[in-house]
């Protein structure tokens, strides 16, 4: 919260600086940037915390591959609102062979959870 708070802080002072006063547009941009950036911003944010040199890719593989009803974030709006057939094998086999990607992006983050679990926990004795 004090990070957010700090970062609009210097947002506004920089506007204050450069333009000498603050407007409506400079509000909402302030607002989407740092106050609520977003699901795209704070899955990207998160991928990049916890995979360093492997976050690209992974932010490629959600967001923005060419095929955009593979983009793991599209596959996962489409069994969210039930817009995946699950008795058409080509339908199954097109979710399925982006699950193990999946697995690995959401194993990676657990492990990253018990990593800093765990060193709390050692940290408390």
């Amino acid at each position: 919260k004090s990070a957010k708070e700090t970062q609009i802080n210097e947002y506004i002072d920089a506007i204050k600086a450069k333009n000498g006063k603050l407007t409506s547009k400079d509000i909402i941009e302030c607002y989407s940037k740092i106050v609520n950036p977003g699901f795209r911003a704070e899955a990207s944010h998160a991928l990049t915390v916890c995979f360093p040199n492997d976050a690209a890719r992974y932010i490629k593989e959600c967001f923005e591959i060419c095929e955009k009803p593979n983009r793991l974030y599209k596959i996962r709006n489409a069994i969210d609102h039930g817009d995946i057939d699950a008795e058409n094998p080509e339908e199954l086999l097109r979710i399925e062979s982006r699950l193990l990607l999946l697995i690995e992006i959401v194993w990676g983050m657990f492990s990253q959870l018990i990593r800093l679990s765990s060193s709390q926990a050692g940290s408390n004795k």
